[in-house]
């Protein structure tokens, strides 16, 4: 706005932290009111917020698509604004299926699809049976309410993608096998058990996410498998897949374990994800004390799990720091750049950020990190480093954080520690240094373990095609 805009012609509040206007009328002094999804869902369920209180000329969505959950605060904060018009701005309408665009159909209202059944039926059914006549609304729909602008509008410098195809070392590789066979075994025993229907989603998704860790962090000869993992991990992983619906009513879930969610459900030991509503409603036993699980009637304690069954790096036994052979690999491709381009690193996990750190710190390598932990004012700081700082040449960064809305266009050369399920997370994390500004060429290198679950998630991706090799 101060680029675009006039000085003094258009006022603006930004309406986010502890000190935020509580009466109507400072907002209606102002032109355009800013503020972030989580201070609007944070008022919403207070019940509290003065953004209720205005009928709005207009309402934005910038990153639209983080309201696509229908049963999120988010989405239900967002769509109890009152507006004349409502628009969306996001390059990346569907992240895992078809319903998330119905998330923004409905928060626009658009006639006749702003319900869920309507969408489903018109639309989300037909093309799941591969019936013409729903490409053929969905192709109408867009075309009335999408304005589509690509980077093929605006001249930029080209993009050069490179694929750095790596082998396990021989230690990494039994870990690795190690794994697997653990999950393997585990998700046999549970059916064999009959402890759930067809197969263990929870145990198969665990499975996945221990895989691709383990390509990333490696292991030395001795390792732990006592750690727990979170249940934000665990839920990552079940949204990158699209699996996060309780499976006994199939209302979508927003987290896992998490008290102050409405949208939050459990994990229950027999591996079904089941929301408040299903386990308040569940049988119990005598002592009030169990659940038995609706899908499959196995007894439960009713409180969220993770599993308890993950390999973690340690150091080995002379002390020394164990690196990888990927994360290697990436350190090796900063420090032959380094005195003449800057990179941005992205990866899923902040374990792996803090391997890279480490690495970087001992070859002297002048770094800064932006990731989900730190608050407003500390990214910024990072962000506003690694932009002017000409001796901090490298940005580590978690997708989550920095896949979008930034402006980092001090880089040309983008690491990519590991594939993403959804591929427009990588374009976006892409899009960072690849935008209006950018001078130089940029340069993509993705990283991917051979023979392993990296390579079964890109078969046929062009982005990971031998010829970028």
């Amino acid at each position: 706005m101060d680029k675009h805009c006039v000085t003094g012609t258009m006022s603006r509040l930004k309406f986010h932290g502890s000190s935020r206007p509580r009466k109507p009328a400072a907002l209606l002094s102002k032109d355009v009111v800013l503020t972030t999804y989580d201070t609007v869902a944070y008022d919403f369920m207070k019940g509290e917020s003065i953004l209720y209180k205005v009928s709005w000329y207009r309402i934005v969505l910038d990153e639209a698509h983080l309201i696509c959950g229908q049963q999120t605060k988010r989405f239900c904060a967002a769509s109890a604004l009152e507006a004349q018009q409502r628009w969306c701005m996001t390059g990346t309408p569907i992240q895992n299926r078809l319903n998330d665009l119905a998330a923004l159909i409905r928060f626009l209202r658009v006639p006749y699809l702003s319900n869920a059944s309507s969408f489903t039926n018109y639309i989300t059914k037909p093309i799941e049976n591969h019936q013409a006549r729903g490409i053929i609304r969905l192709r109408s729909l867009l075309k009335s309410i999408c304005l589509r602008r690509t980077t093929d509008l605006l001249t930029l410098p080209p993009t050069i993608t490179h694929v750095r195809r790596l082998e396990l070392v021989e230690a990494e590789r039994q870990v690795y096998s190690q794994i697997g066979a653990f999950y393997k075994k585990a998700m046999l025993d549970a059916v064999g058990e009959k402890r759930k229907k067809g197969t263990p989603q929870m145990g198969l998704c665990q499975a996945i996410l221990q895989l691709r860790r383990c390509c990333n962090n490696g292991a030395p000869e001795h390792i732990s498998l006592e750690s727990q993992q979170s249940f934000d991990d665990t839920f990552s992983t079940l949204q990158q897949l699209g699996t996060t619906a309780c499976s006994s009513c199939a209302q979508e879930l927003g987290s896992i374990g998490d008290p102050d969610d409405s949208t939050s459900g459990i994990l229950a030991s027999c591996d079904h994800l089941l929301c408040s509503g299903c386990v308040s409603q569940g049988e119990q036993d005598g002592n009030g004390t169990r659940l038995a699980c609706p899908v499959c009637g196995v007894w439960t304690d009713g409180t969220p799990q993770v599993s308890n069954r993950i390999v973690q790096p340690s150091s080995s036994q002379d002390g020394s720091m164990f690196f990888s052979t990927k994360l290697l690999a990436v350190v090796q491709d900063i420090l032959q750049y380094q005195h003449a381009e800057k990179s941005i690193v992205f990866t899923a996990w902040r374990q792996t950020i803090s391997s890279i750190s480490s690495l970087l710190n001992i070859n002297n390598v002048g770094h800064c990190i932006v990731e989900g932990s730190m608050s407003i004012p500390e990214r910024k700081k990072a962000l506003d480093r690694f932009q002017s700082d000409p001796f901090c040449t490298v940005l580590l960064m978690t997708f989550g954080t920095g896949s979008a809305g930034l402006n980092l266009t001090a880089a040309s050369r983008i690491h990519l520690v590991e594939p993403q399920w959804n591929p427009s997370v990588e374009s976006q994390a892409i899009g960072r240094a690849v935008r209006l500004g950018q001078q130089r060429n940029v340069t993509v290198l993705r990283y991917i373990v051979k023979d392993t679950v990296e390579e079964v998630m890109k078969l046929g991706s062009p982005f990971y095609s031998d010829e970028n090799t």
